[in-house]
């Protein structure tokens, strides 16, 4: 049958008359988020995922700070070195997550993915009714650090509000797979 390229003739032939029909407010909506910024025009700001907030150049920096901090155990501070990225997105996510469904994000490195919920209590920043919603918790520390098994590391993170000064303090675990691969085992609920 060689009914498509009849069909696509047909649609092909039919959208530039459709195109000035769309003056309305849907056609302005259209235009206003799918055409090009002008040469030389700045172009709009990015929108950031409403999940999370961007932690301050200092939040970053003491989220590398406390992962990267000695380990006395040299199995540990082999782990935690080759896990490095994975948890740091872990904290960031806790520290400056809006509600639970910034984890979405981690599912793909995930053991068992989920469909967080907006409030069941795993971001540090939703347990604190003072906390300004613009700003990331600060990390106090990164500690209890320990392998449940060869191919595991379990930890607890402390954060504090700046403005509220409210901590909390939460725990991870992580499974490495047969691949070498660290994956999220476990995100615990935010504790005070």
């Amino acid at each position: 049958m060689k009914t498509f390229p009849i069909t696509a003739a047909i649609i092909a032939a039919t959208l530039p008359a459709v195109a000035p029909a769309q003056n309305g407010l849907l056609g302005r909506v259209l235009k206003a988020i799918t055409v090009p910024a002008a040469q030389g025009a700045p172009s709009p700001t990015p929108v950031r995922p409403i999940a999370v907030v961007e932690p301050s150049a200092e939040q970053a920096r003491a989220i590398h700070d406390a992962v990267a901090a000695r380990q006395t155990n040299p199995d540990i501070a082999k782990d935690m070195a080759a896990a490095a990225p994975l948890i740091e997105r872990l904290i960031r996510t806790s520290a400056c997550g809006v509600n639970d469904t910034a984890w979405r994000a981690l599912n793909r490195d995930a053991v068992t993915p989920s469909s967080y919920g907006p409030s069941q209590g795993y971001v540090a920043r939703g347990e604190d009714q003072y906390h300004d919603p613009r700003y990331c918790q600060d990390v106090l520390r990164l500690s209890d650090v320990r392998k449940p098994a060869a191919n595991a590391l379990a930890f607890t993170v402390y954060y504090i509000s700046p403005q509220s000064q409210a901590a909390h303090h939460q725990t991870f675990e992580l499974l490495r797979t047969p691949e070498g691969l660290w994956m999220v085992k476990t995100i615990g609920m935010v504790w005070g």
